[in-house]
């Protein structure tokens, strides 16, 4: 597992996710693009910060994430990059509401955007850039850092870290994947 610091003295920490994550994140979106194609998808739209960016925001089913490696390597890389044990980290469960766990796709098209913000109350959040191939940077200004976005790569950094995505002007359609999780 291979932990970069994107830039010196910033919190910020990037991997290129294993073929095998990709293939789980694959049918991630498959089941995701169903939901979002659903006449009541309107039901299950994930509410945040970049919801009237984003064309829709939808959480990635649950089985998913419990059924798969996913959650491992996150946690695994958590702790290789912000220290501690695995143990430590965790992703927040909304049991018994629909959005399952904090970990949610974003699918993005031409003028869409994602407002600056932060994920304060959690402690560490993250993007996997899926489909991303020339399209938006992410901006995190307060550490002076413009990530393009390469596709299969995860950042993650502390949640009350500031960052936002301008406007898409390509028609191409944008897919990344956000979370949050919390440190004992």
């Amino acid at each position: 597992m291979n932990v970069q610091q994107l830039k010196k003295y910033t919190p910020i920490f990037a991997t290129e996710l294993p073929k095998e994550i990709i293939k789980e994140i694959d049918k991630w979106i498959i089941d995701c693009k169903k939901i979002k194609k659903h006449k009541l998808s309107y039901l299950k739209e994930h509410d945040n910060a970049g919801t009237n960016g984003n064309d829709y925001q939808i959480s990635i089913p649950r089985k998913h994430i419990d059924d798969g490696f996913f959650l491992s390597f996150l946690v695994r890389f958590c702790s290789k990059a912000f220290g501690g044990f695995h143990r430590d980290y965790y992703v927040r469960d909304w049991s018994g509401h629909f959005d399952g766990y904090d970990i949610w796709a974003n699918f993005a098209y031409k003028g869409n955007h994602n407002p600056i913000h932060d994920h304060y109350g959690s402690s560490l959040s993250g993007v996997i850039y899926y489909k991303n191939k020339d399209l938006t940077p992410t901006h995190f200004p307060d550490d002076d850092v413009i990530y393009a976005g390469d596709e299969k790569t995860m950042l993650v950094f502390p949640s009350v870290t500031t960052h936002y995505v301008e406007k898409q002007v390509s028609t191409k359609e944008r897919i990344t994947i956000a979370f949050n999780l919390l440190k004992k």
